[in-house]
């Protein structure tokens, strides 16, 4: 989550159920701009002549920021049943942002989808992705973007609090995510912008680990480790380094303490389908044991029908073992003290979405 700071002399409080609108804005590994990524229309696409700046302040932009001021979802929200406030509380408050949002806060740039240790840039049956990664059923074709959205994002950076590397992609591959820093002079604002992003953290060796706390004054990162096993971790991540992931991690947190600060925030991040649903309560127990600051799992999702899972996720069959395994693994969270969050509902099937004319579901 964003770091809360005082509100800075050009920051006002608005009232919304949602905050991404008023301080966040994506851009993807194909150009495009965004607020959030269950947004499906997009703001717009960036080129050599349009900035970042001219579609956050968009007419389409403003209309969104209205409805959400109004408590409700504007149509380019409103159609992923992925999103929380589909299907869950639109609760009002009040959000720091930029008077007149004028800049955003949060910063996410998304890698190229072929950049990733697991599968490598072309996955294929020898050397697969992830079971639910979108790579192991839509292969990328796409440049590298990234030097690009780079340039157009380093006006932003005297506003942000918040820089998030992500993507379809592991961020500490090839050095990635040092990359960006580089290019964005992230230097110059270390001091007031919190780092973020997810891992799978093969990459993460000591050594990395070392350069990074060197590089960043403030961080929240999500390992997606996605098992408790080391059988149900091969099956999901199809890598055999469950031990090299929880050795990484546990190395990570040490160093973490070590800085005799709150700078640095560490959670687990885990999608849950029918191959480790009965794991949750042992993820929970691991996560105490390791001593992560919080603990994130949703049910993983098919991605607007592209990642054909079939039953292995959340669905009419099998909704009842979700409500059981998360309730038993929420009440062992209780006991041992752990701050657990489920962000969409284990309880209910979310409905079919209607995308162009064809019904997927998530």
């Amino acid at each position: 989550m964003l770091r809360l700071e005082p509100l800075d002399e050009h920051d006002v409080e608005q009232l919304s159920f949602c905050s991404s609108p008023y301080n966040k804005v994506i851009l993807n590994s194909v150009g495009d701009v965004s607020m959030c990524c269950h947004q499906f229309h997009q703001l717009g696409h960036l080129d050599e002549t349009t900035e970042v700046l001219d579609l956050w302040r968009s007419r389409l932009a403003k209309d969104i920021r209205s409805e959400m001021s109004s408590g409700e979802l504007h149509p380019v929200c409103g159609k992923d049943t992925a999103c929380p406030y589909i299907m869950g509380k639109r609760e009002m408050g009040y959000v720091q942002t930029c008077r007149r949002n004028s800049f955003p806060k949060i910063l996410e740039i998304c890698l190229s989808d072929k950049h990733c240790n697991v599968g490598g840039e072309t996955p294929s049956e020898d050397n697969p992705a992830c079971i639910m990664c979108i790579r192991n059923f839509r292969q990328p074709e796409q440049p590298d973007l990234t030097e690009f959205l780079c340039e157009k994002a380093k006006p932003l950076m005297p506003y942000l609090r918040q820089l998030c590397v992500l993507g379809i992609a592991e961020p500490f591959w090839k050095g990635a995510a040092f990359d960006i820093l580089e290019r964005l002079e992230f230097f110059r604002y270390k001091s007031r912008i919190q780092f973020f992003t997810n891992t799978n953290g093969v990459c993460l060796s000591h050594k990395v680990a070392l350069k990074f706390f060197e590089d960043v004054q403030y961080s929240d990162l999500a390992w997606s480790l996605d098992a408790a096993t080391k059988a149900t971790y091969l099956k999901i991540r199809r890598l055999n380094a469950f031990d090299v992931v929880v050795d990484n991690l546990t190395k990570w947190v040490r160093l973490v303490r070590e800085c005799s600060s709150s700078n640095h925030t560490v959670s687990i991040y885990n999608n849950i389908n029918l191959l480790n649903v009965h794991e949750m309560t042992q993820m929970v127990e691991m996560a105490v044991a390791i001593g992560v600051d919080k603990m994130t799992m949703l049910p993983t999702y098919d991605q607007a029908g592209v990642v054909q899972l079939g039953e292995l996720v959340l669905c009419e069959k099998n909704v009842q073992l979700f409500i059981d395994e998360s309730e038993k693994a929420m009440e062992k969270a209780r006991q041992l003290g752990l701050d657990l969050e489920y962000p969409k509902r284990f309880d209910v099937v979310p409905p079919p979405v209607v995308l162009q004319g064809t019904s997927v579901c998530f």
